[in-house]
């Protein structure tokens, strides 16, 4: 994929004129948000300690989980309502590195124990619905979340909806890169790559598609699970590189979003 993508670059001319638009809109940006914070998003009023191991169900289920770490959590909106968004962390079994994701959960989530918890007769309850946020080019984590979280975490909030913002690749020492802006670290394209050296590292479709999942499903009670038996309620979205990636996606298994 990698070999065939360099050769599909865009002519000196194209590339120019793309990033003269790019450029004009990075400085839009720049000047629309400038420095000042988001609106109606606060800190909670605790500090996290460096490691904290969000609820798991692994105990329920016969398999290994990978180490969660939360790197950070912000409270959206006013009121004790608002719900969180998450950084985390886990070790990944597609990109043999740690991944990082953002996860915004909405005040009516429920997790599988917490229902379990007071009632030991009580169902699990019905999977939070979630929307799969693929970032462009050259962007991370937090990219959605700084550009546009303030309102649509909001938003998310008011329908009842999670949001899941992956990484644009893996990430860390001994990953392959590229001087190129296109190709390596922050460009996964989200595929499984088929050429070395980025053939171990760079699985974002399989991250994509059936690791980070089925992690969100066992760890938090998020999307459902077709695969089981269950029923999807995950959709998948993106804008440029991730545009493409969820399109691909979404068409190529379609039973399994929404």
């Amino acid at each position: 994929y990698y070999r065939q993508h360099r050769t599909m670059k865009s002519s000196n001319h194209e590339r120019v004129c793309i990033w003269m638009v790019l450029t004009s809109f990075v400085s839009i940006g720049a000047e629309a948000f400038g420095p000042k914070p988001l609106p109606h998003i606060t800190k909670p009023g605790w500090k996290a300690p460096n490691t904290i191991r969000l609820h798991s169900t692994a105990s329920d289920i016969d398999v290994d989980v990978p180490s969660i770490t939360t790197l950070s959590t912000t409270k959206i909106g006013p009121g004790p309502n608002g719900g969180f968004y998450h950084r985390i962390r886990h070790t990944s079994t597609s990109t043999g590195t740690d991944m990082t994701f953002g996860l915004f959960l909405p005040s009516s989530h429920e997790s599988s124990s917490s229902s379990s918890s007071t009632s030991g007769n009580t169902p699990t309850p019905t999977p939070t619905p979630v929307l799969f946020w693929l970032s462009g080019l050259t962007c991370d984590d937090t990219n959605f979340a700084q550009k546009a979280g303030a309102l649509a975490f909001q938003t998310a909030n008011e329908e009842g909806i999670a949001m899941v913002l992956p990484d644009t690749s893996p990430r860390g020492e001994g990953v392959p890169d590229d001087e190129s802006y296109d190709l390596g670290m922050g460009a996964g394209f989200y595929v499984d790559a088929t050429e070395e050296p980025f053939v171990s590292n760079y699985r974002m479709r399989s991250y994509v598609t059936e690791e980070l999942p089925a992690l969100l499903h066992r760890e938090f009670n998020i999307g459902g699970d077709v695969r089981s038996g269950g029923t999807s309620v995950k959709s998948i979205s993106g804008h440029s590189m991730g545009g493409h990636g969820a399109l691909s996606i979404a068409l190529t298994d379609p039973s399994s979003w929404v």
